[in-house]
């Protein structure tokens, strides 16, 4: 995994001007994939997910087969009409995660990854997650059970609003505004899994505070 250390990386830096940001799944905790959580069951009648996506496109859930710990049905005349959580690659159409799976308790994780260890030890920090703003409560538990304290400078979730656009630029907007509301922070870190987010933050927050703070963003990263 690829991050900074804590006090050895900036030991000339006061601890008031700086803030860490984190993301949470894959970054803060390992959480299970909808995949690998979902095959076990697929033999069973009780996911109402796998119900609904093959309902999507009309097929049944002994014509799913997986491989490489991805789902899909082999469609080599193009027969189905990809909608829902499916999308198509070559030959085949493959079951992506439904948007409900980071709604449930099933998706939460169960145990914290290496850089929780920094997120304790550092002092000023805030949580930017794509979890929903609708499961704040059962979030604010999990954090809890997990043994992670709740951030000091904020727990943001994902609005179910028009206009929040996607994760990523959505972070950015966030992390912005943030930053803004407390110009102490000169140095603010950010930690995500994801490098297509992690570089429109990068992208997004550096040009929009230039050279006024100094802004290090950092994918995580697991074998």
């Amino acid at each position: 995994m690829k991050y900074i250390k804590v006090r050895e990386a900036f030991e000339d830096i006061p601890t008031d001007s700086e803030l860490y940001i984190f993301d949470f799944d894959d970054s803060l905790a390992h959480s299970p994939s909808f995949e690998e959580t979902i095959l076990p069951l697929l033999k069973e009648d009780l996911q109402e997910l796998v119900d609904r996506s093959v309902a999507y496109i009309g097929v049944n859930k002994s014509d799913i087969q997986h491989k490489d710990g991805r789902l899909y049905v082999n469609d080599p005349e193009k027969q189905i009409q990809v909608k829902g959580n499916w999308v198509r690659k070559g030959d085949s159409v493959y079951m992506v995660t439904p948007h409900k799976w980071s709604f449930i308790e099933e998706s939460f994780p169960k145990k914290l990854t290496e850089l929780a260890n920094k997120y304790k030890e550092v002092r000023n920090k805030a949580i930017v997650t794509a979890r929903p703003e609708d499961i704040r409560e059962k979030f604010t538990e999990l954090l809890n059970d997990l043994g992670i304290e709740y951030p000091n400078y904020g727990l943001f979730m994902f609005p179910r609003t028009e206009g929040a656009g996607a994760p990523g630029p959505w972070k950015a907007k966030t992390i912005i505004k943030l930053v803004e509301e407390n110009p102490n922070f000169k140095h603010v870190y950010f930690y995500d899994d994801n490098p297509k987010v992690v570089n429109k933050v990068t992208r997004e927050v550096t040009s929009y505070f230039g050279d006024s703070i100094d802004f290090k963003s950092f994918r995580v990263k697991y074998n």
